[in-house]
């Protein structure tokens, strides 16, 4: 055996990129390897069977359930029959305890009942899907904990967000969530959060964080992380000396409560009170329909976090009456080209449109952005006319990603498109045309156009029978049109680029075929 393989860093390293099969393979090699080879292997658990299958044979048996047979403990176990559990149990670090589970309620009573201490004394991340075991979860929260993302709702999150407060006062990570967004009590979520000084990320609560609360995580230094529901601001607050502005704050998802009826955005002003020092990644979502004063405060609050990189935006209207006719400018978005290292853009459900000078503005302002999204209310408004999009690909070189939706063309419409039109070469390798209207007989002139201005891009539509129609009273029948012309076109164009492509390899071939030439011929002279 090498001595190198002696060296815990070396063994260590080895160990950590190997598999579960080729783990227990090394544990049996020599004593030297079993105890870290066990480590890694015991390191990370998919739930709590493994744990439960160290206790003697004679304690466990299999639980008749309706779906599936489950494993369960007969008996409490005895203070001997703990050993080869705890020997393994106190080198878990992190698990997952999955929805379904091996092991049913009876074992983890036994658990609970007889361990004689912590299950797992060195957890350092507990992930918790499972909600029939949910009630057991606070048995699993230790000193060592430093990540919790817990799924069940209920009573049960109360219970535990008080072991929290007690027994993990070194959690790093937060995360609640549940599928009928019912929180945990305001006043224990606020209480844990507040007991937690070392928080640098929560990464989901169903619930809206009180102002003290807000507070305090604005205050930590380390914080980089948060995802929350907005119902209220509270303005004296946050111009408070106690208000901190969130300083390490780097990514932040905001989604404004659905059943707050209410035509203002409550995110704009939380946003101004952001020192947005670091924060490169943001995400608005489900935003209430606005008028464009209040779009304007918006895009003038977020226009000061200069270092974001990742920007989302959308707007939740289901119903496409209240914009009727409305159209907003492109200009609309200038505040945002303050921020210079915008990578990736998306703004959806609001119509905005984009004229060449818009365009141009965007592209000059965001000259590293590779991800474009930009989408109407519904198939009667459209973001930009299709014999624009030459601009995108003109004027930047970076973008590869473009979603919107262009103005309907009819037949009539296709004369203006400039089939001799030479685009420079473009990264643009996905176009995504929403629900654009494109009538069959100008279908290859628009493959033509796309042809040149994007050679590269495949072009794709965002389309479900029916679900624009339940909103702007559309046929069905029209969707199912606009759908097929959509993948004619870009099955046109596939044509069309490969045949360009091959003329021009050939070409191109030829070229280098007369250099290389004319160098062998300056070679042979010189000699």
């Amino acid at each position: 055996m090498d001595s190198c393989l002696l060296v815990d860093e070396i063994l260590k390293r080895i160990l950590g990129h190997s598999d579960t099969r080729a783990l227990y393979n090394v544990s049996l090699v020599c004593r030297a390897f079993t105890e870290p080879a066990n480590d890694e292997l015991w390191a990370e658990l998919p739930g709590l069977a493994p744990l439960v299958m160290c206790l003697p044979n004679s304690l466990l048996r299999a639980s008749n359930p309706s779906f599936y047979a489950l494993l369960t403990i007969v008996r409490p176990p005895l203070s001997s029959e703990w050993h080869r559990f705890d020997h393994h149990a106190r080198r878990v670090k992190r698990i997952t305890v999955q929805d379904p589970e091996q092991v049913d309620d009876k074992a983890l009573e036994k658990l609970s009942a007889s361990h004689p201490g912590p299950i797992l004394p060195r957890l350092r991340y507990l992930t918790w899907e499972n909600w029939d075991l949910a009630e057991f979860a606070p048995l699993f929260i230790t000193p060592t904990l430093v990540y919790l993302a817990f799924e069940p709702a209920g009573d049960v999150v109360c219970a535990v967000l008080k072991h929290v407060q007690t027994s993990a006062p070194q959690l790093q990570r937060l995360a609640l969530g549940s599928l009928d967004h019912q929180g945990p009590d305001d006043t224990v979520f606020t209480e844990t959060i507040v007991s937690l000084n070392h928080l640098v990320g929560l990464d989901w609560v169903p619930i809206p964080l009180r102002s003290e609360a807000l507070v305090h995580l604005s205050r930590l230094p380390r914080f980089s992380s948060l995802s929350l529901f907005l119902l209220e601001h509270d303005d004296e607050h946050w111009i408070s000396p106690s208000w901190g502005g969130f300083p390490a704050l780097k990514s932040l998802y905001l989604v404004p409560d659905a059943e707050v009826n209410s035509i203002h955005i409550p995110c704009t002003p939380f946003l101004r009170a952001l020192s947005g020092a670091n924060l490169t990644s943001l995400h608005l979502g489900g935003l209430p329909t606005v008028r464009p004063g209040e779009l304007s405060e918006l895009v003038s609050a977020i226009g000061r976090l200069r270092r974001l990189v990742s920007l989302d935006i959308r707007f939740d209207q289901p119903d496409v009456a209240p914009w009727d006719e409305a159209v907003i400018d492109g200009g609309a978005l200038s505040p945002l080209y303050a921020i210079p290292g915008i990578e990736s853009f998306q703004m959806t459900r609001i119509p905005l449109q984009l004229q060449p000078q818009s365009i141009r503005e965007l592209t000059r302002a965001w000259n590293t952005i590779h991800t474009l999204t930009l989408t109407p209310p519904s198939p009667a408004h459209f973001c930009v006319h299709m014999k624009h999009l030459e601009e995108f690909t003109r004027t930047s070189r970076t973008l590869t990603s473009l979603t919107t939706q262009v103005h309907p063309i009819a037949e009539s419409d296709a004369c203006e498109l400039d089939a001799e039109l030479v685009s420079p070469s473009s990264p643009l390798s996905y176009l995504n045309l929403c629900e654009t209207r494109i009538a069959r007989p100008a279908a290859a002139r628009v493959a033509e156009y796309l042809a040149k201005v994007c050679p590269s891009a495949r072009v794709h539509h965002s389309f479900a029978v029916g679900v624009w129609s339940l909103a702007a009273d559309e046929d069905p029948a029209e969707d199912v049109e606009a759908a097929a012309v959509l993948e004619n076109v870009d099955r046109l164009k596939q044509e069309l680029d490969g045949g360009g492509s091959a003329g021009v390899s050939a070409a191109t071939l030829k070229k280098t075929g007369q250099e290389i030439l004319r160098a062998l011929a300056a070679v042979q002279m010189s000699r």
